[in-house]
């Protein structure tokens, strides 16, 4: 932050426009006095870009002014891709995908998959991505021996699209306490697959009325299980309504998305 408020003095100073791409939250959950300076700095010249209508008013509702802004979502970065042409009433297919650890709601899907097995659900729990710590991988390991999940390890390029082609529902109940919009939950919604997650960042505004996204008070596992479970009961034709749902909530922000940038090309 300090690097950038050298940039902005800068272009201030050179009377330039100014542009302020925001990707956190951590200064928006919490004041920071720098970021306020920066926009003192910048003034009426520093145009916000958000990556959401709801990450908009918090800033501006943290750090008051009138400044013009943006949005700029993430699904700009993550290309619409083709969705299973239909899906099959019965066993459902669940997973998460991401760098596993606690932050990321790695326990919190392993026990939502202990619940599920408990109950004799028909669904398959994959889990996939690297897994930094080795008493993470152990965790996961313990949990395939006990048949409560699949793990296919760290998927890029292809392997990543397919196994979003998999699934009928996706988990993210990050726990990163400076979340903003994760480009996965996007990469989920591209693929027609409906997502449960915390209501953390501006992943309420990502989902919206496709799955409602949980309160950060919720026990995870116990308000996955009720989900997973209604949505196991679902007919195909429901399914398929909520995956179009899905994948129309990445389409709406790329569009967005594409129109600020092609704004942003034309800036003279």
């Amino acid at each position: 932050m300090l690097y950038t408020l050298g940039l902005v003095a800068a272009a201030r100073a050179s009377g330039l426009k100014m542009f302020l791409h925001h990707h956190s939250y951590a200064y928006i959950d919490r004041r920071s006095g720098l970021m306020a300076t920066l926009c003192a700095i910048g003034g009426a010249r520093l145009q916000h870009v958000f990556l959401a209508q709801s990450m908009q008013e918090a800033f501006f509702a943290r750090y008051p002014q009138k400044s013009a802004a943006l949005l700029l979502p993430n699904a700009i970065f993550v290309p619409t891709r083709p969705t299973r042409a239909t899906r099959s009433a019965g066993r459902i297919r669940v997973g998460l995908l991401s760098n596993l650890g606690p932050e990321k709601g790695l326990y919190d899907f392993i026990e939502t998959a202990r619940q599920v097995k408990a109950a004799q659900l028909p669904v398959e729990m994959l889990l996939a991505g690297p897994v930094p710590r080795p008493q993470d991988a152990e965790a996961i390991n313990a949990a395939e021996a006990e048949g409560l999940l699949r793990a296919l390890g760290p998927l890029y390029g292809k392997d990543k699209y397919a196994f979003f082609q998999k699934l009928d529902l996706f988990l993210f109940p990050t726990r990163y306490l400076n979340e903003a919009q994760p480009t996965v939950i996007y990469e989920a919604l591209a693929a027609g697959v409906p997502v449960l997650a915390f209501a953390r960042g501006a992943i309420a505004d990502q989902v919206r009325d496709c799955l409602p996204s949980l309160p950060l008070e919720t026990v995870f596992a116990s308000a996955a299980l009720a989900a997973i479970h209604d949505y196991a009961l679902l007919p195909a034709g429901e399914r398929d309504r909520i995956s179009a749902l899905a994948s129309a909530r990445h389409a709406e922000d790329r569009e967005q998305g594409r129109q600020t940038i092609r704004f942003l090309a034309n800036v003279g």
